[in-house]
């Protein structure tokens, strides 16, 4: 019971975390379309709230990996455990890589 409730209480804070980045790209978007008129405004706001957005998402998969990293190096011991984050990242890569190509 008491797990569930941390839990519940860590997808909130998240959740308020996550609204309140919201509420930032929104006011951005609002101030650059103000500042540079509708049409030039509406772009540099969408630009701006992307940008942001794939600064997040990047800072929280960055943030995945270092735990995953740390897991699988507690598991597996320092050195296999590298190599097999080397070679799941590597398989990753050429997966992408294989998806753009066709």
């Amino acid at each position: 019971e008491r797990r569930r409730s941390e839990a519940l209480e860590k997808k909130n804070a998240m959740s308020a975390e996550q609204q309140k980045e919201a509420a930032k790209r929104l006011m951005q978007y609002v101030a650059a379309k103000w500042e540079y008129g509708d049409k030039k405004g509406t772009l540099k706001g969408i630009m701006k709230g992307w940008c942001s957005y794939v600064q997040d998402s990047k800072r929280r998969s960055r943030r995945l990996q270092g735990v995953h990293d740390a897991m699988l190096k507690s598991l597996l011991g320092e050195v296999r455990g590298t190599a097999k984050l080397a070679l799941m990242n590597w398989h990753g890569l050429a997966k992408d890589e294989k998806r753009v190509r066709q």
